[in-house]
């Protein structure tokens, strides 16, 4: 099945295997897992930094934004999961 992705898939996996130290190798699958996960992920967090600039009436996304969803995600995923 065909996702649409936005990183390219060779800069996402050198990033990976950059953290990882370069010690390990990945299979193409375990990377797309990772790379779907991830955006996913981020995407998911910037779209709650938006509601949040938004909800203060705000148009420029700040770090502050992103901290208050970062810790509210953190508080949710302490106490439900």
């Amino acid at each position: 099945k065909s996702v649409n992705l936005i990183l390219l898939k060779a800069a996402f996996a050198h990033l990976v295997c950059e953290i990882s130290g370069g010690n390990h190798q990945f299979q193409c699958s375990a990377l797309d897992a990772i790379q779907l996960t991830a955006e996913f992920t981020l995407t998911t967090l910037f779209e709650y930094g938006v509601k949040a600039m938004a909800h203060c009436s705000c148009v420029t996304l700040t770090v502050r934004d992103m901290c208050l969803v970062l810790d509210i995600a953190e508080s949710l995923r302490s106490k439900f999961f």
